[in-house]
């Protein structure tokens, strides 16, 4: 008999095309979940990138690989009792394959190495059209994750330097500034130091800060590169003249001993 015989070893590798839309499908929820259909419904159902829900008014944030389903919850979705949900979801913390964390609003299920159930895998023998679309198609959505990621990452710096920043005028050719810049932290850590000593600066301090630059152009011009001289302390305008009549009186005063102690060498038989 001609063909390829494949052993249950070779259907062990690669990767098959699961779209999450399964979940809208009626044959998905029809009957009650087994062990396996549950665990692959916690993949489906986990977050591919960062989010913040509300329950009960109460901001909750979902990061990548994590998901906010009560247990209450999931024993209706899956048909099973309170019990055994409870017990399923041990046997797979036991084993390594995820964690939960329960407070007042929700449960937090975090799926552990959640990233090999994204990424392309090693794949032996010849491959179907489907084996190639679904590499590429995983291949892509990494990367459109990698993307948002890191979009986020440059979000969030760029609020701390807004924040830290007194001029807040511009914010959206600010934001491209900063985004041409694509600082990472260790840029951030700098600039953040830089706002705070020119913050010291006359220039800054002037007319309540009418002098300082907008942020955009500050960033183009790359200010946190400047150097600031220290800044000189304040002094109180009748505090220096006390200073300066202290100093005069002592001058004064030395100089009438230098004159007493020349007057009595020169009286010397």
């Amino acid at each position: 008999m001609n063909g390829i015989v494949r052993s249950e070893r070779d259907f062990m590798e690669g990767w098959i095309k699961l779209h999450r839309q399964i979940l809208e499908s009626e044959i998905w929820t029809a009957e009650r979940f087994s062990k396996g259909q549950a665990w692959v419904d916690l993949l489906l159902l986990a977050n591919h990138k960062p989010q913040t829900i509300f329950i009960r008014g109460i901001e909750i944030k979902i990061l990548r690989g994590q998901l906010a389903y009560s247990q209450l919850t999931l024993a209706k979705r899956w048909g099973w009792n309170f019990k055994t949900i409870v017990t399923f979801l041990r046997w797979l913390q036991n084993r390594g394959m995820l964690e939960t964390k329960t407070n007042n609003q929700t449960t937090i299920i975090t799926i552990q190495n959640y990233s090999l159930y994204q990424k392309k895998g090693d794949q032996s023998g010849d491959q179907s059209g489907d084996q190639k679309e679904t590499r590429t198609e995983t291949d892509k959505n990494d990367k459109n994750e990698k993307k948002e990621e890191e979009e986020r990452l440059l979000r969030e710096r760029f609020d701390k330097f807004w924040q830290a920043y007194p001029r807040k005028e511009a914010k959206p050719d600010a934001l491209k500034a900063w985004n041409t810049l694509k600082a990472d932290d260790t840029l951030l850590t700098l600039i953040l130091s830089a706002i705070e000593k020119h913050k010291q600066t006359a220039q800054w301090q002037k007319e309540e800060g009418r002098f300082i630059s907008l942020p955009a152009g500050w960033l183009r011009k790359r200010r946190w590169e400047d150097e600031i001289a220290p800044p000189k302390l304040y002094e109180h305008p009748r505090t220096r003249h006390n200073r300066e009549l202290l100093e005069r009186m002592k001058a004064e005063r030395d100089a009438e001993q230098q004159k007493q102690l020349s007057e009595g060498k020169n009286e010397r038989p």
